[in-house]
C-alpha cells in the first residue's frame, strides 16, 4: 500500500479510439542506428520519396559540414559531393496491433498504426565512380 500513496493520480483524461483517419494511413518511422541525442534535422529535408503501395520511403537529409564529426580530407568530400545522407526504409513485421496516441483538447486520442518502417543510411555514393 505504500507504493499507492506515493503514486498519486496527476490528471484524468477521456480516452477516444479513432478508426477514422480520413483515408490516410498512419505509419511509425524509426531510426534504430541513430542515438536519440543526435536527431536528424528533419525540418531541413532536401527531398522525400514515397511509394505508398509498397510502403517504401527515402529521405535526403543534409549533413552538417561544419560539425567536428564531418572531419577528414575536405578535397575528398568535395570530390565525392557528400553533402547529404539518404535514409531508406525497410518494413518492420509486427506481430501485434499498434496505435499512436495524442493529447488533443484535453482528451487522449488513439489511432491505429498501419505500418512501421525503420530508416537506415543508404550509402549509394560509395559505389559511385566519381574520383
Amino acid at each position: 500500500m505504500e507504493d499507492d500513496e506515493e503514486d498519486v493520480i496527476v490528471r484524468e483524461l477521456d480516452v477516444y479510439v479513432s478508426s477514422d483517419t480520413a483515408g490516410a494511413q498512419l505509419g511509425l518511422l524509426s531510426c534504430p542506428l541513430r542515438p536519440p541525442w543526435r536527431k536528424y534535422p528533419y525540418e531541413d529535408l532536401e527531398a522525400v520519396r514515397m511509394k505508398p503501395n509498397a510502403k517504401r520511403l527515402e529521405m535526403d537529409v543534409p549533413l552538417d559540414t561544419t560539425s567536428a564529426n564531418y572531419a577528414g580530407d575536405d578535397e575528398a568530400h568535395a570530390a565525392r559531393g557528400v553533402q547529404k545522407v539518404t535514409l531508406r526504409s525497410s518494413p518492420v513485421e509486427t506481430k501485434t496491433s499498434m496505435a499512436i496516441g495524442i493529447l488533443q483538447d484535453g482528451a487522449f486520442v488513439l489511432a491505429p498504426l498501419e505500418y512501421c518502417l525503420q530508416l537506415r543510411p543508404h550509402l549509394s555514393y560509395l559505389n559511385s565512380n566519381k574520383k
